[in-house]
């Protein structure tokens, strides 16, 4: 599913809504040991503002079927051994075919290239990412001077069908590019099983039991959770979630440059994204797949 921002081609990959998932993937229950302080998990969450951006990944057909294949339209049962949670009405029970697989190649994207210079960058930047990642209204004339930049910047973007007229940098591709092939495959069944799981859940902004978050995100902070003695095992956690949050936390210095962490927690006013750090950081993350082919170790620098 490729589509286009003003011309500019993007493609999809990540997920998420609102709720900050501890690191566990619990919710606030006080009794959960918590062994993952280095990671900041509310970068592995979706927006609320940005509905839908895991579950409307531009999976490829195959991956699509063993998707529909994985999912049960029964409601999962409550286990008395667990603390007394009901399931929400929208959550569905993992068959027991459901199996982990590595990204596509689609959602691996790329390729990484060394089409932009610093100086296309920067005025990308200035000219396509405007108040909440809107398109400039100089990005037609930026991708015109810089068609091979403007190609690679959209290899490694959010599709315009997930956020219409605005550019996000595709974080899942860079961790995808930078992880070992398990860590990838921890990753990609955390999101498949988020899918899997809550997929039927109300992504709307405010439409979770208590108001705060999507149905979707609750329901994803249930399937994620480590358990305890308020909150229960979700399903995903044995399956996924364990390992994909232990990547991200072993993987913190590696992976920090995909991480545009003003779209997940933004810091300008009345909770938007404040415009200058979000070019900045889309910069950095740009730097690694469009500037340095692929190596980020240099992407906070100007110098390549």
């Amino acid at each position: 599913m490729r589509t286009d921002v003003l011309g500019i081609v993007l493609l999809v990959t990540l997920p998420s809504c609102g709720g900050q998932v501890d690191a566990t993937g619990s919710e606030g229950d006080a009794a959960v040991d918590i062994a993952m302080p280095t990671v900041d998990t509310s970068v592995v969450d979706r927006p609320d503002s940005s509905p839908s951006l895991d579950s409307a990944r531009d999976f490829d057909s195959a991956f699509d079927t063993v998707f529909d294949s994985a999912v049960d339209t029964t409601s999962p049962p409550v286990d008395a051994t667990r603390p007394d949670v009901s399931p929400l009405s929208c959550e569905v029970r993992l068959v027991s075919s459901f199996a982990c697989t590595p990204p596509t190649a689609a959602q691996k994207g790329g390729p990484p290239t060394k089409a932009c210079s610093e100086a296309a960058l920067q005025a990308f930047a200035t000219a396509c990412i405007a108040a909440d990642y809107k398109v400039g209204a100089g990005c037609d004339a930026w991708k015109t001077a810089n068609a091979a930049c403007a190609t690679c910047i959209g290899n490694w973007s959010l599709a315009t069908a997930v956020l219409p007229g605005k550019v996000y940098a595709d974080r899942d591709k860079c961790w995808y590019q930078l992880l070992d092939a398990p860590c990838s495959v921890s990753l990609n069944c955390m999101f498949a099983c988020d899918d899997a799981v809550c997929g039927d859940c109300d992504k709307s902004p405010g439409s979770s039991t208590d108001g705060t978050k999507s149905e979707f995100q609750e329901c994803v902070n249930r399937e994620r959770a480590k358990g305890g003695t308020v909150v229960p095992k979700g399903q995903c956690n044995d399956l996924a979630t364990g390992n994909a949050l232990k990547c991200l936390s072993d993987n913190a210095a590696l992976i920090d440059p995909c991480i545009v962490s003003e779209l997940y927690a933004p810091t300008g006013a009345g909770g938007h994204p404040d415009v200058t750090t979000m070019q900045s950081q889309s910069v950095v993350f740009y730097r690694g797949a469009c500037r340095d082919d692929g190596n980020w170790t240099k992407s906070k620098s100007a110098t390549p």
